[in-house]
């Protein structure tokens, strides 16, 4: 009887997810269908707009719907201007070149070991769980590090592959498509081999790392063949989402393989501190990403070669980038030892109440994904493309919205245990809602006191979200329990949030500018209050 009713629950979960998985599948094939559509509209628009003079290709003119008006572009800057000319040129390799792009390679990777071994070293002090902890940080901090790092330069890159600066959304966008892939492989490990956690850790983070490997080279070396030698055309497109997306799913392995040992080494308010600390690292690493790619091009203007340096700096840079993580796993733990895992809670009941609310975390964390890559995406492209910002400003100021996750971090951490959870999820949701406001402005101010608002905003509510889920899981279950709870939360946050969120913002700017953006984000923050309301 028992057993007889606990495979029948089990074939009922399974194809629930199933069903489950299904319908997201078709709605974000839905969303990509309609962007695809979007994109194909203004082609011809954008091709008509991008003004050549002696053999440089300037910035594209995006049309702004707003009354029939429209909105051009001023004229071209000089470090704005694609030092490569036309999309077909080949641009003759030679040492300047190489000087140019040894510079900001060697200057990369010198600090992302100096960091990785400093947190290794310091912060975890030799003791197994600490190192355990820090590696999943690190390992968030290093995955958002290489989908970030092409913020900037995708709106040239895709204009100068695939003649549209719109597709730079999917470059980025489908990073995290395959971040969601990774995911997935980890719930089936913990499916199958629940103690995976204890026994297999370092092999996965290798295998992930391997990956992060094949697709970062893959990837680098398409954008300095592009602009070495002229190399376009459809099947070259498909070569770099597919090596973007190999990358992503190696970060997946080892983003969601961290968060599962967290979440069985920690309990309660620990375990959601240290959340907060993971989406930190996710911050962090979106933050730096710009600032690297900034940085890679003012360093390679060291070499002083006659033609300025372009995105070719920051391709080199993503091709070895992976390589940082050297240290952590020359120093990671090979396995958790018996006895170390903290205490489990007490068996809850398996009722519909818990199941709505673990049900509406998984969405509210997918909506809230998605507005925060779309405020990611949209802020690096108005900077650079609506006011006229050079890359270094670009990359310095984005870098700096991003890392206003610490001061709020660090207030959580002195006062959180003063206020109850939930008081403090309903009031980040309210301030990002207000943030998103301001981006109907449609100024700079809006745009920039916006995004210092929204993102510190939704990034630490993440973490609250996610311990709230992970309070009410149903142990007995096969779908409910921490495994697939935090899982699925993963998957659907990397799928449809940071997968499609860039490509919305991206294709929003395109048809309404500014304007546009903010009236999609407050749509969306709004929504994000209507779920967590029935709480």
């Amino acid at each position: 009887g028992g057993a007889g009713c606990n495979k029948l629950c089990w074939k009922i979960e399974v194809f629930a997810f199933l069903v489950a998985v299904v319908a997201v599948v078709a709605v974000v094939a839905a969303l990509l269908a309609f962007c695809c559509a979007s994109t194909e509209l203004y082609v011809e628009a954008i091709q008509g707009s991008a003004l050549k003079s002696d053999g440089a290709v300037s910035l594209i003119q995006l049309a702004i719907s707003d009354g029939g008006a429209g909105a051009s572009w001023p004229a071209p800057r000089e470090e704005d201007t694609l030092p490569h000319g036309d999309a077909d040129a080949e641009r003759y390799f030679s040492w300047c070149d190489g000087m140019e792009l040894f510079w900001p390679v060697l200057l990369s990777l010198s600090l992302g070991w100096t960091f990785v071994y400093f947190v290794m070293s310091f912060m975890a002090r030799g003791e197994e769980q600490k190192a355990i902890l820090a590696m999943s940080v690190l390992a968030v901090f290093v995955e958002n590090l290489l989908y970030s790092s092409v913020f900037v330069d995708s709106l040239d890159f895709a204009y100068n592959l695939m003649q549209n600066e719109a597709q730079s959304g999917w470059i980025v966008g489908i990073h995290k498509m395959g971040t969601s892939v990774g995911t997935f492989l980890v719930f089936c490990m913990f499916t199958m081999y629940p103690e995976i956690w204890r026994y297999r850790g370092f092999t996965v983070m290798l295998v992930g790392f391997c990956m992060q490997c094949a697709g970062g080279m893959a990837f680098g070396l398409s954008g300095l063949a592009n602009v070495y030698l002229g190399t376009t055309g459809k099947p070259f497109d498909r070569l770099v989402l597919v090596a973007r997306f190999l990358q992503g799913t190696g970060g997946g392995l080892q983003v969601a393989f961290g968060l599962m040992q967290t979440a069985m080494l920690l309990t309660g308010l620990e375990r959601s501190i240290q959340n907060t600390r993971f989406y930190l690292g996710a911050c962090l690493g979106m933050g730096t990403g710009p600032l690297l790619s900034s940085l890679s091009t003012s360093t390679a203007r060291l070499a002083h070669c006659h033609t300025p340096p372009g995105y070719e700096a920051t391709f080199a840079v993503c091709t070895l980038l992976p390589l940082i993580q050297l240290p952590m796993l020359r120093l990671a733990p090979k396995r958790v030892e018996p006895g170390e895992e903290s205490p489990k809670s007490a068996p809850v009941p398996y009722n519909f109440q818990r199941i709505v609310v673990i049900v509406l975390c998984v969405i509210l964390q997918a909506v809230r994904s998605f507005c925060s890559a779309a405020v990611e995406a949209a802020l690096s492209q108005l900077l650079y493309t609506e006011y006229q910002w050079s890359r270094r400003q670009t990359g310095i100021v984005t870098a700096a919205l991003m890392f206003t996750m610490l001061p709020a971090q660090v207030f959580y951490e002195q006062l959180g245990r003063y206020f109850s959870v939930n008081r403090a999820i309903r009031f980040l949701l309210l301030i990002a809602l207000v943030g998103s406001s301001l981006n109907l402005f449609d100024s700079l101010v809006g745009l920039i006191s916006g995004a210092c608002v929204v993102l510190p905003s939704l990034a630490l509510s993440s973490g609250l979200i996610m311990g709230t889920m992970q309070v009410h899981t149903i142990h007995e279950s096969y779908i409910f329990d921490l495994n697939g709870t935090t899982l699925l939360s993963l998957i659907l946050s990397d799928l449809f949030g940071r997968g499609v969120g860039p490509i919305a913002a991206r294709q929003s700017i395109a048809s309404g500018g500014q304007h546009g953006f903010g009236e999609q984000q407050l749509l969306v923050s709004g929504l994000c209050i209507v779920l967590y309301d029935p709480w």
